[in-house]
Order: C-alpha cells, then sequence, then structure tokens
C-alpha cells in the first residue's frame, strides 16, 4: 500500500478539495491512502476523490502551467478514471495496454507506478510501425506514460494515465524556429536593398514561428488526448486492449466475410 510523505500527503489533500471544492487539511506525518481518506471524510471529502488525487500525484500530473504552456501548448497529457478493480489488477491491464496496443516496454516501480518507455532499436520501429498501420499505437511516440492505481479501503479507486509529450512539443517549436529563422532571413535579404526600415518586421516572423509551433502542437495534443482517453477508459473498464488481428477479424464481421 502506498505511504505519502508530509508534502505528498499536503498536495494530494489540496487536490482532493479542489476536486470536491472543501476546505484543504494537510498531514504531519507519513500517512497511507487509508489513513488520508479518513482525515479527508471528517471534512467531507469523499473517497473517490482522495483516490483520484493521489493517483494523479503519483503518475507525476503537474497541474501548473508555465509560459510555454500557454503559448505553445502542454508537455504532459493525463486522465483519470475510478476503478473498482485492485490496484493489482489495475496495474497489469495498464502493463497490457501499453505493451498490446501501443508497443511500450513497461515496469512497475517500487512505488507502484508503471512507467512505460519506446522500445530501442528496430524491434521498436517495427512494433510501433505495425501497430500505427493498424490505427493504434499512438503512445508509442511519446517521451514516457506513467500510469497509477490508487485503491481506498473496498470502495472505487481511481486509475491515472500521464503521457509526457514535450518531444512531440520540441519538435513543433523547432518547426517554429525554422519557419521564423527562414522569415528573418528573408527580412534581412530585404533589408539590404529597401533599407534598415524592413527590420521593424523581424518581430512578426518570430511570432509567426510562434504561431506555427502552436498549430502544430495543437494537433499532437488533440491525438494524444485521444489515445490517453482511450487507453484510461480500457484499463479502468477492465476490458482487453485492442490488437490489429482484432480489429481486422471485426472489419471482416461488420463486412460479412
Amino acid at each position: 500500500m502506498t505511504n505519502l510523505d508530509p508534502a505528498s500527503t499536503d498536495l494530494v489533500l489540496r487536490r482532493a478539495v479542489e476536486l470536491s471544492t472543501v476546505e484543504p487539511v494537510s498531514g504531519e506525518i507519513e500517512l497511507s491512502a487509508e489513513a488520508v481518506a479518513e482525515i479527508a471524510a471528517e471534512v467531507g471529502l469523499p473517497a473517490s476523490t482522495v483516490a483520484s488525487a493521489i493517483a494523479e500525484h503519483q503518475a507525476g500530473v503537474d497541474n501548473d502551467r508555465s509560459l510555454l504552456d500557454r503559448i505553445i501548448g502542454p508537455d504532459q497529457i493525463w486522465a483519470r478514471r475510478l476503478s473498482s478493480s485492485s490496484e493489482d489488477d489495475t496495474r497489469e491491464r495498464a502493463q497490457r495496454w501499453l505493451s498490446s496496443s501501443h508497443g511500450l516496454k513497461s515496469r512497475v516501480r517500487p512505488d507502484g507506478v508503471v512507467v512505460a518507455n519506446r522500445r530501442r532499436g528496430v524491434s521498436g520501429f517495427v512494433a510501433v510501425g505495425a501497430r500505427r498501420a493498424g490505427g493504434h499505437g499512438g503512445l508509442g511516440r511519446v517521451r514516457q506514460v506513467q500510469v497509477a492505481a490508487v485503491d481506498v479501503d473496498d470502495k472505487p479507486g481511481a486509475v491515472c494515465v500521464a503521457a509526457d509529450i514535450g518531444n512531440k512539443r520540441g519538435e513543433a517549436v523547432a518547426g517554429g524556429a525554422v519557419v521564423a529563422t527562414g522569415g528573418a532571413a528573408i527580412i534581412g535579404l530585404v533589408a539590404l536593398v529597401a533599407g534598415p526600415v524592413s527590420l521593424a518586421a523581424l518581430p512578426v516572423a518570430a511570432g509567426v514561428g510562434a504561431l506555427t509551433s502552436r498549430i502544430v502542437h495543437q494537433s499532437n495534443v488533440r491525438r494524444f488526448t485521444e489515445e490517453v482517453e482511450a487507453t484510461v477508459d480500457g484499463i479502468a473498464a477492465g476490458v482487453d486492449p485492442p490488437t490489429a488481428l482484432k480489429e481486422k477479424l471485426r472489419g471482416r464481421l461488420k463486412r460479412g466475410e
């Protein structure tokens, strides 16, 4: 069972408060999820919001937005759901989803969080490519995925899936920089002919680059949000992950073959 240090307990309770709009309290000693739920219950917080807040915290969810988040878009996509399965069953199912549906290699950290990364080498490239051809494997292109499952006694627990898409945002920013650099180069050439006045357009070129990065990354955000939502839905519902073979058979059945 997961234990929380004082700082983590405070963060979890504050997040649980945000989820239920009740005044926060905090602990002073290391507490189990059940103990935190008992404290929360005394101020009217339901166990489900405590489980959700702990799951978010363990999965590494960052609710603070940086300047880059606001300008370009987030570097993390996450979603949580309530779950009636045990922590162990949820972790096992999460690993199946991450492996079968996304081609990721996962492990369980000592604190119980499932951490998944892209497979290296040719095998990883082939695994992700094959799944993409079948309409799956979307999370096989992100930097890392973390899944946390939390139980609180016999009450419904929670599962949270958080995907680190910082690599995709970096690619979008790099693409925007190319656009901005190209625009600046053109403006520089024009300045040689038209004079220094044309240099006033340099901020415009930078703005176009930032806008390009944002447009590209917003497409990433939409795509990966769908993948994360589908994954956490499947894990929480207790269903098996889709595979290329299953989808092919389903398509044949629909066509009456």
